[in-house]
């Protein structure tokens, strides 16, 4: 194990990331600044203060998650296998299928939010969404490219390859590999932390239709959950493939319900 601790980072997968990571945030900029201005959600804020808030975070928040889970993670097999692969030169034979299981997860669940939400709010929330008017329908887009990136960075690549060397020195599976328990109770807690972090409204596909209710929090407990399992067995790809299609699929397809 330590021997594995000590080897050297892959700094060019690193970079990657970081760079990815960065590019997704930047959406992030005008999302902000047209949701204060159009007052959904978040306090009105100029262009500067968002552009150094943005790229402040990205810089710290996810240089800090990457190159910890960089660290962590690749002892228990999880990583990045798609893009490290591409950046060894090697050829992506089987990239189609994560891919496709995260797109296919992702719309399925987004689905699930969008009946969910029709069901929940029927026609109390028509008078008060204006579609484009209130919120501008490229917002959903911007809002999925850069949580489908970031928050994958941070919870499933970051968060979670932490809380399975955590739970693995609480629940010792006899060898350096966690095992079967660990990865679930890691995958859970991680699951947890990040529905709790969506707990406060705002900005959000849910929050622009103002779906800030227990049935939705269950939903992004269980997209938390399938997010995990899709990192774990399929890499970060397949997951940020699963979470970008689901904003994308619940955004929209909110707005069309109401």
């Amino acid at each position: 194990m330590i021997g594995a601790i000590r080897e050297p980072l892959n700094w060019r997968l690193f970079l990657a990331l970081w760079l990815a990571g960065t590019a997704a945030a930047l959406p992030l900029i005008p999302v902000t600044v047209v949701l204060g201005e159009a007052g959904v959600g978040i306090q009105k804020i100029s262009w500067q203060y968002a552009t150094v808030t943005v790229l402040a975070a990205a810089l710290v928040i996810f240089s800090a998650a990457i190159y910890v889970g960089l660290r962590t993670g690749r002892r228990f097999g999880l990583g990045a296998p798609l893009v490290a692969a591409w950046l060894a030169g090697e050829p992506l034979v089987d990239a189609g299928k994560p891919l496709a299981m995260g797109a296919a997860t992702g719309g399925a669940l987004g689905l699930i939010g969008v009946v969910l939400a029709a069901v929940m709010v029927g026609d109390s929330a028509a008078p008060a969404m204006h579609a484009d008017d209130v919120v501008p329908l490229w917002i959903g887009v911007a809002q999925a490219i850069s949580a489908g990136v970031g928050e994958e960075l941070l919870f499933r690549l970051g968060l979670m390859s932490v809380l399975v060397a955590f739970v693995r020195r609480v629940i010792p599976g006899g060898d350096d590999h966690a095992s079967d328990s660990v990865m679930w109770t890691a995958l859970a807690l991680a699951a947890i932390i990040f529905t709790a972090v969506h707990s406060a409204p705002g900005g959000g596909a849910e929050g622009a239709s103002q779906l800030i209710t227990e049935p939705m929090q269950l939903l992004r407990l269980t997209g938390g959950g399938l997010f995990g399992w899709l990192f774990w067995k399929h890499g970060l790809e397949a997951a940020v493939t699963a979470h970008f299609t689901y904003d994308v699929v619940l955004f929209y397809g909110i707005i069309a319900a109401v």
